[in-house]
């Protein structure tokens, strides 16, 4: 399973770094075409022909409305970061190079930066602990666990595994970790959960791992951001008791487990 560990952040030497938030990231000019942001240079130089100038203003067009949905769902904005990464592997060191599409992340690190992309307010009710460079796995459960079930506002918890939702996180902490060790995992759900026999939940899982879950294309050691199937198994109260990393035959693992939603504030 990945390990997740307290360590600080490091960047490659090619610029010094841009703070974004709670993010150092490294932003270099991109050859070709990239994010919406660099569409307005495009625009002024619109080639003669007007059939040519539609297309490139649409184009920019669909790329700024990716942009704003992305920004306005935590879900999506995780999927933005998986599905447009040219490289992705998994690292403690985080390393984010936005103009070459390159993210080396751990769990937290990709919850992290796809929340302060598109839910800040969601990653500050996540607390850190004093003296930390950044939020850990052991930190989104602590949050979802003591998310109040009928919050109209902030984080939701989800009692039941059956009432998850596309877009909800799962949090899972390991109480008895050494310093140094493995402080549990956070994902998001990219799927409904699906029943099975016996209490268990088929759910396609969006994440940072080292370890593949299954059907997951992701290559053992190196891993990255993918997707990837697990098993959530329910207790008697519907509540998720245990998972099941990868391979459904392998029996279920019990850790304190959290499920919750984010559920912006309403404008003022």
């Amino acid at each position: 399973m990945s390990i997740e560990q307290p360590v600080g952040m490091a960047l490659d030497n090619h610029q010094p770094p841009t703070v974004d938030g709670a993010f150092m990231v490294h932003r270099r000019a991109a050859s070709g075409s990239g994010d919406a942001s660099r569409c307005a240079p495009t625009i002024n130089r619109l080639p003669p022909t007007p059939a040519a100038g539609v297309s490139r203003l649409l184009a920019c067009a669909l790329l700024a409305l990716a942009g704003a949905l992305a920004a306005a769902d935590p879900v999506a904005a995780a999927r933005a970061i998986a599905d447009g990464a040219a490289r992705s592997w998994y690292t403690h060191r985080l390393e984010v190079d936005e103009a070459a599409r390159s993210y080396g992340l751990d769990c937290s690190g990709f919850v992290s930066l796809a929340l302060e992309r598109s839910a800040p307010a969601a990653l500050a009710a996540v607390p850190r602990v004093a003296g930390r460079t950044r939020r850990l796995a052991a930190d989104f459960h602590a949050a979802f666990a003591a998310a109040p079930a009928d919050a109209e506002a902030g984080w939701r918890r989800v009692l039941r595994v059956d009432a998850a939702r596309a877009g909800d996180l799962v949090a899972w902490s390991h109480p008895d970790h050494a310093p140094g060790e493995d402080t549990g995992h956070v994902v998001f759900l990219d799927q409904d959960p699906l029943a099975e026999d016996g209490g268990r939940f088929r759910v396609r899982v969006l994440d940072c791992t080292s370890t593949p879950h299954a059907d997951d294309r992701r290559v053992k050691g190196e891993g990255g951001v993918g997707r990837g199937t697990m098993r959530l198994v329910a207790g008697e109260d519907g509540g998720p008791a245990a998972l099941v990393w990868g391979d459904p035959r392998r029996p279920a693992r019990p850790w304190p487990i959290a499920i919750a939603r984010w559920r912006p504030p309403a404008a003022p």
